[in-house]
């Protein structure tokens, strides 16, 4: 009774052998979970390094659109101050065709009035003509 004894303290119990088994797996998958773990951490931090440098595009793209809205807006009221003194060269343009149609319209009325009364000279000249050469002509006779 007393080698049993002895032979079973110095071998383990089996129990205890399926509890250091099962140990040896939790560790196994403890250490699986780990290097899971750590993989996982690995990809966050690479996807928050990859948000970083999207934010920075992204506030560099902001600020493009900043500024070539801003040359927009200069170019749109340089703009607006050209199209302005367009519509006034334009209306002085009209108002100075008018003018000159008022001009040429004063000319040509002038220039019908001179043509009747040259044409009203011309006939009292030869009315005039007319009667001087018959008083000749009746002296002479």
């Amino acid at each position: 009774s007393s080698s049993s004894s002895s032979s079973s303290s110095l071998d383990p119990h089996p129990m205890t052998k399926d509890i250091i088994q099962l140990m040896k797996v939790r560790e196994d998958k403890l250490v699986q979970s780990e290097l899971l773990l750590s993989q996982r951490l690995e990809q966050v931090t690479q996807r928050e390094e990859e948000a970083h440098q999207m934010e920075e595009k992204l506030r560099t793209q902001e600020e493009e659109v900043r500024t070539a809205w801003t040359h927009t807006e200069k170019l749109r009221n340089v703009l607006m101050v050209q199209a302005k003194e367009h519509e006034k060269a334009a209306a002085e343009l009209s108002r100075r065709e008018k003018e000159h149609q008022d001009r040429v319209g004063q000319f040509e009325q002038h220039q019908r009035q001179s043509s009747e009364i040259t044409a009203q000279a011309h006939t009292r000249a030869e009315k005039t003509l007319l009667g001087l050469q018959a008083r000749e002509s009746s002296l002479v006779s």
